[in-house]
């Protein structure tokens, strides 16, 4: 049986956690006993036009604008994730949990 630990919840259009896993087996989205389950986490690589988005500078020179951009990787700016074996749309609602396996 796999041990799953609650990683954090949906708010607005984020999914907020309160720490890095690294070592994950699975990753779900649970609510009201629905259970989705999801893979082919990849961290979301930040681009120059999102880190001058963050900096709230599209005017900002490279200077500026390279270490911010190092300081998103890793998943700072978030991470991609698929709906494993899923034929049909899921909506992410507020509310709606993100647990990971323990490996």
């Amino acid at each position: 049986m796999t041990d799953w630990t609650l990683l954090g919840a949906v708010v607005k259009t984020q999914i907020h956690v309160d720490r890095m896993v690294t070592d994950s087996a699975g990753v779900q989205l649970r609510r009201d006993g629905q259970v989705v389950e999801l893979d082919g986490v990849a961290v979301a690589k930040p681009c120059v036009p999102f880190t001058k988005w963050m900096l709230r500078d599209q005017d900002a020179d490279d200077a500026i604008v390279a270490p911010n951009r190092a300081f998103l990787e890793g998943g700072m700016r978030g991470f991609v994730l698929g709906l494993a074996d899923q034929h049909k749309p899921v909506a992410i609602r507020v509310g709606d949990e993100l647990w990971a396996a323990k490996s």
